[in-house]
């Protein structure tokens, strides 16, 4: 039968864009995303790390709306999808990545952008220094002229001086010579005016001595090795250790190596890989040698008896080894406990104590598996202070020997309020002083409670010198401290390098040594 004439056909409109489903996924990520930056106690990285992780189900999830539920014009969409794919390809065409800050986000940078930066203050005539020997036998170098292992004479970041100036407006630090140097997250060790560290030279890791006062280059011992991680970075990330004639070194992958200070020449050389029968470290091999008497100890991580081992510091024989824990990325120190000293070790599950006599373990306390970096710190003669990032906090330890003859170790109390990822924490007047999480924070030895927490120089490093702290921000900034429990004390700073500085500074006298994966640079701070 034929429709009448006035009859209409019905058409069926076309459906719009359907944009519920993008909706409901922008208020779920948000939701969760709130969760984690407002409603939970998270390190920074760990909120940073679940970020990503709802960003990688959040993207796939709208892209899947886009070219299939969203109802736009196929036009539309694949115009969408060649948008999307410009933009991120000129992106990418412009800025390249260099690993990540102590917070786990990407360093950008244009691809553009010159290694080498200029001058940040206004060279000034160059000091003299007399050359001053350090001895090759004494635990504990303390001369203003030395700084001849990872975190200073003492091993512990405390310097007895100078008497710094204050006010760097009217007195500002003198740039005495800045220089480009290899990749590394390495410090400089200094003995008279042997400045020396380690750096990433293409596929050689090298030992690079310097004139304290010039920078003039002495001597350069290279060996074949390189550790490279998308992460981490390139390159060695310790200190030098240092005595009257020698320097050892802990390389990234593992080589433990000793040379001549006067001509880089070498002595010997350990592949702690083999030897220990450990595993590479993630973050590369990153504890410092530790000179005792006529030893050289070295966190090495075998699981069989190595995790502390002794080296003939001169021939580098194999005296002792002890502990059958991880290699962590703390550098071991020496400690005096209840009377008898220690080499005390943060590992990658836990501290431990050894007899430097034969490397036996004394006690153990385990920790969360997490890389434990910050060296512990001795409170007094019968307690330490371990503190670690990732969620950890800080755990305050009594460590006694009993009549007996055996050792015991109780915690006391745990606090999350102080989380030191990278630095070593200070203790003055009982209160710990360091960075929790990148911001500078000040909590109570009694029972871990906090003071205040102020100043945000990322993960940086940081020294005691007399009274005052100096601080090497993350973001290359040099910042003088005089923190007490009423607060920050913030006295002066000024810029030192740009970009990321993850290595330890270096304090001799009033000359500051400090570098990163691109320039070192010396400065000779303002004294009283």
């Amino acid at each position: 039968m034929a429709p009448s004439p006035n009859q209409i056909p019905t058409v069926r409109p076309t459906p719009g864009p359907r944009l519920w489903p993008a909706g409901i996924l922008l208020a779920i990520a948000a939701v969760r995303l709130a969760q984690i930056w407002i409603f939970r106690d998270y390190d920074t990285q760990f909120k940073v790390e679940h970020s990503a992780s709802v960003l990688r189900v959040w993207a796939p999830a709208m892209l899947v709306w886009w070219l299939v539920l969203s109802r736009l014009s196929w036009r539309s969409r694949i115009l969408g999808m060649v948008f999307l794919s410009a933009a991120a390809g000129l992106f990418w065409a412009c800025v390249r990545v260099r690993g990540i800050d102590g917070n786990r986000l990407p360093n950008l940078e244009f691809r553009w952008a010159s290694a080498v930066r200029r001058p940040l203050v206004t060279p000034h005539p160059l000091p003299s220094l007399p050359a001053t020997n350090t001895s090759s036998t004494s635990p504990g170098v303390s001369s203003l002229a030395a700084f001849p292992q990872f975190l200073g004479p003492q091993g512990n970041g405390i310097l007895t001086g100078p008497l710094l100036a204050t006010n760097w407006t009217q007195q500002p630090p003198q740039e005495l010579w800045r220089i480009p140097v290899g990749e590394g997250w390495a410090g400089f060790a200094v003995a008279g005016t042997d400045a020396i560290t380690l750096e990433q030279q293409g596929a050689d890791e090298a030992i690079v001595c310097r004139t304290l006062q010039t920078g003039e280059l002495r001597w350069v011992h290279r060996y074949p090795a390189r550790y490279e991680n998308a992460s981490a970075g390139t390159g060695p990330r310790t200190v030098p250790t240092l005595d009257a004639d020698h320097c050892w070194t802990t390389g990234a992958t593992g080589f433990l190596t000793c040379v001549a200070r006067r001509d880089g020449s070498r002595l010997w050389q350990v592949n702690l890989l083999r030897d220990a029968g450990s595993g590479q470290p993630e973050w590369g091999y990153s504890a410092s040698p530790l000179l005792h008497g006529d030893w050289i100890v070295v966190a090495a991580g075998g699981p069989a008896g190595a995790s502390l081992v002794a080296y003939d510091k001169l021939t580098g024989r194999r005296v002792w080894a002890g502990g059958n824990d991880p290699v962590g990325y703390s550098t071991p120190t020496r400690l005096s406990l209840d009377g008898m000293t220690q080499i005390v070790m943060f590992s990658h599950v836990g501290i431990a104590g050894h007899d430097p006599a034969n490397g036996r373990v004394l006690w153990s306390r385990p920790t969360a598996r997490i890389p434990n970096v910050s060296s512990p710190v001795q409170v007094d003669d019968h307690h330490v202070l371990v503190s670690a990032g990732y969620g950890f906090g800080s755990e305050l330890l009594e460590v006694q020997r009993a009549v007996s003859g055996d050792w015991s170790v109780k915690p006391l109390w745990r606090s999350i309020r102080m989380k030191a990822k990278f630095s070593n924490l200070l203790v003055r007047n009982g209160f710990l002083y360091g960075l929790d999480d990148g911001v500078f924070a000040c909590i109570r030895m009694s029972d871990g409670e906090r003071i205040w927490k102020n100043g945000r120089y990322g993960h940086g490093q940081q020294l005691q010198v007399g009274d005052l702290v100096l601080v090497t921000t993350e973001s290359g900034e040099v910042v003088l401290l005089d923190p007490t429990p009423e607060g920050l004390g913030e006295c002066a700073r000024f810029r030192v390098l740009e970009g990321k500085t993850w290595n330890p500074p270096a304090l001799v006298g009033e000359f500051l040594l400090v570098r990163h994966d691109r320039e070192a640079a010396c400065f000779r701070l303002p004294t009283r």
